[in-house]
């Protein structure tokens, strides 16, 4: 998860997390000030405890004292793991839970599965459900599984996001692929038609990438037309052809260098012709 410096001015590591400003009959209990920095632990406490009060009145202000305290969230999930530690690879642990808390939280690598989800919202529920009881309630651990719930949260939240971008990615190449795919099955092109733009013809792979860009060669410009023969591509070629597009693995020898299998070579021919829907 890349985050600019852009972005890391408006949760808070280059410029101040700024409060709201609360109601003169909380704001001398709750003196929330700007924080700099990575907050501490009594900074995001009086956080929560704000917004606990606040909840029990009519008044828009939770909502964005909700913001800020996502704020100071985001703010210590990057304290705690860099962004050098892809969120898929990192250890969540969950803090210790007392007894009266019946909930077995266990560490999490990864995305969390919605059991583990539905598991802290019932110790933060429960726990919430101690406010009014001082000598059961716990602030500290009611802000540690908060923050706790906060992270795992986000890694499903990047995982839909990159998810998302997969389909997307999915679609344009599918879209290009087929209208490269119309001109190279056309049996017959018009000098004048757009089938002699090379580039319209050279299929992408899910990168994005050209065939060009890996020194593969591609369509040229024939007396007739443009045309692209398999029969001028050896082994060598074939294989990272296949390669480029994900196709074949079973037909391609590791080595020094690529090469398709023995008595493979038609197969991986047909399978790259059909992939570029060739007329050969």
């Amino acid at each position: 998860m890349m985050i600019s410096d852009r972005d890391d001015r408006k949760i808070g590591l280059n410029s101040p997390l700024v409060p709201p400003q609360l109601p003169p009959f909380l704001a001398s209990v709750f003196k929330l000030k700007p924080i700099l920095g990575h907050p501490s632990r009594e900074e995001v406490k009086l956080v929560h405890e704000a917004i606990r009060a606040l909840n029990n009145f009519m008044h828009n202000l939770p909502a964005e004292l909700s913001q800020y305290l996502f704020d100071i969230q985001m703010v210590c999930y990057r304290q705690k793991y860099p962004i050098n530690v892809l969120p898929n690879e990192a250890i969540y642990e969950p803090p210790s839970l007392p007894g009266h808390i019946p909930v077995e939280l266990k560490s999490i690598t990864g995305a969390p599965s919605n059991k583990e989800i539905t598991f802290i919202h019932t110790a933060l529920r429960i726990t919430e459900s101690f406010s009014n009881v001082p000598s059961l309630f716990d602030p500290d651990l009611h802000a540690q599984i908060s923050q706790h719930l906060f992270d795992v949260q986000l890694v499903v939240e990047i995982r839909d996001i990159k998810d998302s971008l997969k389909q997307l990615n999915r679609i344009m190449v599918g879209t290009q692929n087929s209208l490269a795919r119309g001109f190279n099955s056309s049996r017959k092109y018009g000098y004048k038609s757009i089938s002699h733009n090379i580039g319209a013809h050279s299929l992408i792979n899910d990168y994005g990438e050209v065939p060009e860009t890996h020194h593969l060669p591609t369509f040229k410009n024939g007396e007739y037309g443009v045309h692209f023969s398999l029969d001028e591509l050896d082994g060598g070629v074939l294989a990272r052809y296949l390669r480029f597009y994900g196709l074949g693995e079973e037909l391609i020898e590791e080595g020094e260098e690529l090469k398709i299998k023995d008595d493979m070579v038609g197969n991986a021919k047909e399978l790259l012709s059909e992939r570029l829907f060739l007329n050969r």
